[in-house]
């Protein structure tokens, strides 16, 4: 199911074969890290720290629950593999900016610089 409608060119006639499709925005190899984070608080909620604490460290080693002071596991090894990879470098966000308008940034003006 999409999430929007499909916008594109309408192809009549069946002229031509083609599919629509959406993809995470989560590396595939990283996916199921999803599933681990969901399973161990599954375990903890059901009060079985052993396998919740198992399943915290295939996720992020434990850093999320605070058995880890470092980021390991699945989520380590995805920051290592794809850190930076797209998005490029990290823009810190922006301070000083009246939440009630979030269109104009009192540090910018008008000629755009």
């Amino acid at each position: 199911m999409l999430v929007k409608p499909y916008e594109g060119t309408a192809i009549s006639s069946g002229t031509a074969t083609f599919t629509i499709g959406q993809t995470s925005v989560i590396p595939e190899a990283y996916d199921v890290g999803v599933v681990y984070r969901s399973t161990a608080l599954y375990w903890a909620n059901q009060q079985d720290m052993v396998r919740s604490a198992s399943y915290w460290q295939l996720y992020d080693g434990g850093k999320e629950r605070g058995l880890s002071q470092t980021l390991g596991g699945l989520m380590g090894e995805m920051v290592v593999n794809e850190g930076e990879t797209e998005e490029g470098a990290y823009i810190p966000p922006m301070t000083n900016v009246d939440p009630f308008n979030n269109y104009y940034q009192p540090r910018r003006n008008a000629t755009g610089f």
